[in-house]
């Protein structure tokens, strides 16, 4: 693997955890039922990249 591809792929998962890391908090602390729903679908998403990256 080249180290051009090596660097991208890391800093990708990065920003996959960081946005997870985003997403759990507002999960936890969402003002309304809606925010929640929607953080959860977030988590879900970033989830099935995460698997694919």
């Amino acid at each position: 693997m080249s180290p051009l591809l090596s660097w991208a792929l890391s800093l990708s998962l990065l920003c996959l955890s960081l946005a997870m890391t985003c997403a759990l908090i507002r999960m936890l602390r969402g003002p309304t039922a809606q925010d929640r729903v929607m953080a959860l679908d977030c988590l879900y998403i970033n989830g099935m990249l995460m698997m694919l990256a």
